[in-house]
């Protein structure tokens, strides 16, 4: 997708800072206009707080009702991508968000995370490329790690929930140059120590921030434990949300990559050949 520099001025960040927000939501399964109003309440909540940037968790338009994806799927043209333009353009905001995504053909159905900018336009759609347990009789894996864009003179990579557990992932963004993962994400008990630590790890080894964005609550047969965060490059918690249903914040100060990559340059000292 294409670059933007839409809402340059928004926010109450300074230069070279990035207020990011986190909405921990409940998803309520196949609850589309429900997940709709509490989405864009929290955005809504979000802007009122100065954030630049607002991540849903995933699939935030339908939970996971895995009987009924073939009936609520849409195209990338559908009412529920301009809803979220509308939410993004309203708040002037960027605003992440999740939903199953029909595929141009109308035949494959895809775990996918749009983005979009202050002025409601898509800069990114990202289709899940590692699909966990159940969702692989759903979904079709996406086909590369294609979610790239700029925003106010920023590098960001998408990843979504089980991609974070990967490290190949992460780091093909960052050599990619991404400066900040965005990761909407539906994980759930026993496994909230597993994100957290992945989190971490993917954010030192890569000298990236990662902005982690969970559901909360009963969804799809599972428990989601929320535990969203912020974490930065040198693998400090910016904000956390707890167990609770909230919309957490953190700014995101571009200096930190620079502090961390004088500390430990891990993407450096790589070795491919060693690798391989």
């Amino acid at each position: 997708m294409k670059d933007s520099e839409a809402g340059a001025a928004a926010g109450s960040t300074g230069a070279g800072v990035l207020r990011i927000a986190l909405a921990q939501m409940p998803l309520a399964d196949g609850a589309v206009a429900h997940n709709l109003a509490v989405a864009a309440a929290a955005v809504q909540e979000a802007a009122r707080a100065g954030a630049d940037i607002v991540v849903l968790p995933e699939m935030t338009l339908t939970g996971f009702p895995y009987e009924r994806f073939a009936e609520l799927a849409e195209p990338l043209d559908g009412p529920a991508a301009a809803a979220f333009a509308r939410m993004a353009g309203d708040h002037r905001v960027l605003v992440v968000a999740g939903l199953p995504r029909l595929d141009e053909a109308g035949e494959r159905i895809l775990n996918t995370t749009l983005v979009f900018d202050p002025a409601g336009e898509l800069l990114a759609a990202y289709d899940k490329t590692h699909l966990y347990d159940k969702e692989k009789t759903v979904f079709t894996p996406g086909a590369a790690l294609d979610g790239l864009f700029t925003y106010r003179g920023v590098r960001f990579g998408l990843l979504c929930c089980f991609d974070i557990e990967l490290p190949e992932a992460a780091r093909r963004l960052a050599l990619d140059g991404a400066q900040c993962l965005l990761v909407p994400s539906a994980n759930m008990e026993p496994w909230g120590l597993h994100h957290r630590v992945f989190v971490r790890a993917r954010a030192l080894e890569n000298h990236v921030f990662v902005a982690y964005s969970n559901g909360l609550g009963p969804c799809g047969g599972a428990m989601l434990v929320g535990e969203s965060c912020l974490v930065d490059p040198l693998g400090r918690v910016l904000c956390d949300a707890g167990h609770d249903e909230a919309v957490v914040w953190g700014d995101a100060d571009l200096r930190v990559i620079d502090e961390s990559r004088r500390v430990y340059d891990y993407l450096s000292q790589l070795r491919p050949e060693l690798y391989a």
